[in-house]
């Protein structure tokens, strides 16, 4: 009795992709360097200006927060939940529950079969579908 073929992804499997030996591309490969002589493509000049290094220094000083009433503007600029939290109130508790529910309904198994397909252990896809959330609802904001 043969033994049975192994699923995609586990070990037993290589992952890259088998090229027939009869393909045909139907055009000859092109360099790099052939293909920005052909296109006539400038490089791409990477050096910062002058003026945005400049500002860039000049933020420094007066971007980080000296106050308290600026370092809380910043904290509730970056974290919402520090924002809306203390006026949160039990009649949205309901809405939210059902929504927190409706996603994990879908999230929670597309995240295990997104996991298996990738050959990892499904728990894998157990975490990458819960803290994604989590983290959103730290550091989004509905607005």
């Amino acid at each position: 009795m043969a033994a049975a073929p192994s699923p995609p992804g586990s070990p037993g499997r290589s992952r890259s992709p088998v090229i027939p030996p009869d393909f045909e591309a139907g055009r000859t490969p092109v360099s790099e360097g052939d293909f920005w002589n052909r296109y006539e493509v400038k490089y791409y000049d990477d050096s910062i200006p002058e003026q945005l290094l400049g500002n860039v220094k000049g933020c420094r000083q007066s971007c980080i927060p000296s106050t308290k009433k600026e370092w809380t503007r910043w904290g509730k600029k970056r974290f919402p939940l520090v924002a809306w939290l203390p006026s949160y109130t039990r009649q949205f508790l309901l809405a939210d529950s059902i929504a927190a529910i409706t996603v994990a309904v879908l999230n929670i198994p597309q995240g295990i079969s997104y996991a298996l397909l990738a050959g990892v252990p499904p728990q894998i896809g157990l975490y990458s579908s819960i803290f994604p959330g989590l983290a959103y609802a730290i550091f989004g904001t509905s607005r």
